[in-house]
């Protein structure tokens, strides 16, 4: 459902043969109702295709067949602001998207040459997600319980493939797993994981396979009860428990 409005923007607009200023605003004729391009789980998604700068391989025409140019609004069936959008030869390179309330449900930017920004919002508007990208690729990413707690939070490297951190929230903010690394030039990290309420459960080093990107158990391992008592520790070898 979340892709199939997308097949609307061939044909959404008359002629339009005034010059666009970059405050002009066209607005769509056809009025577009909520149901079909909010999609429960991730919003209105059907207009990051349009975004080449992260890996949108869709362009956007009027009726005449031509790439659409300027500020382009479309609207809801009440007459409220869906999405207003700059395009370049029918790419978006910022645009903002709305509920039907007028509330904003996301918005991208490009920050540079190489760089941009997209922010998405729950309907009670707190933040839900925010994504930093460098070229195609997501960088970071945090995501947020509907209560604007942090719920996760990711780093990579520029390719993408290489994490760097990741940590993981309860509702009510206590730390639930943690994964960060120590020795770039080696792929070690430290991994941690916790009790509910915040008491440690587990810590130890784990090193990434270049060969698989899997994380390994590799280095001493130390296990506590739920009041953080040491009970137990472990080594490990490249993922392989060492047995002395």
């Amino acid at each position: 459902m979340r892709f199939s409005f997308f097949s609307i923007f061939i044909f959404l607009f008359g002629s339009q043969n005034a010059q666009i200023s970059f405050n002009d605003v066209i607005v769509s004729p056809k009025k577009i109702e909520f149901i079909s391009v909010y999609d429960s789980t991730y919003g209105i998604v059907c207009y990051n295709n349009l975004v080449s700068a992260i890996a949108g391989d869709s362009v956007r025409y009027d009726a005449n067949g031509h790439k659409v140019q300027g500020w382009i609004e479309d609207q809801y069936t009440s007459g409220t602001t869906l999405h207003k959008g700059y395009y370049i030869d029918g790419k978006i390179r910022v645009f903002k998207n709305f509920y039907p309330d007028g509330k904003l449900e996301r918005s991208f930017k490009l920050n540079d040459a190489k760089r941009s920004e997209m922010i998405i919002f729950y309907s009670n508007e707190k933040i839900k997600s925010k994504m930093l990208y460098f070229g195609e690729t997501i960088t970071h990413q945090e995501d947020f319980y509907e209560n604007g707690i942090k719920e996760y939070e990711e780093e990579f490297d520029k390719s993408g493939l290489i994490l760097w951190r990741k940590v993981s929230f309860r509702p009510d903010g206590s730390s639930e797993n943690s994964l960060e690394v120590i020795d770039k030039k080696r792929k070690k990290y430290l991994q941690q994981e916790f009790y509910s309420g915040g008491i440690i459960k587990c810590s130890g080093e784990m090193k990434l396979n270049m060969e698989t990107y899997d994380f390994l158990k590799d280095g001493k391992w130390n296990y506590y009860d739920e009041k953080g008592n040491l009970i137990k520790s472990e080594n490990y070898n490249k993922g392989e428990l060492f047995v002395e």
